[in-house]
């Protein structure tokens, strides 16, 4: 069985604190169901899988701001928001959302 790794974030102390305040003011934790299709060789088929997922979002009206706390974690993704006129930052995979618990 291998190990799983999870990435360590090195941020200094008022990043983090800045970013923690960030994602207390204007983010949230989702809960859902994401789905994946990929094309399967034996059944000769396209398949959908759908799984649970979390996401932590934060949402705010500057692409700077985002592209910054994105730059400042190392992953994630940002999008323009179909909602809004404003942008989100998600994190949706496992290990960036334990390495972000974790910091």
């Amino acid at each position: 069985m291998s190990k799983v790794v999870i990435p360590e974030l090195k941020l200094d102390p008022i990043d983090l604190s800045y970013i923690a305040g960030l994602f207390d003011g204007e983010g949230c934790i989702c809960c859902g169901w994401g789905s994946k299709s990929y094309f399967s060789i034996k059944g000769q088929q396209e398949v959908t899988c759908h799984a649970p997922q979390v996401q932590f979002a934060i949402s705010n009206n500057s692409h700077l701001l985002l592209e910054i706390v994105q730059n400042k974690i190392g992953f994630g993704n940002f999008y323009k928001s179909k909602a809004s006129n404003g942008y989100c930052y998600r994190l949706t995979k496992q290990l960036e959302i334990l390495a972000v618990i974790n910091a």
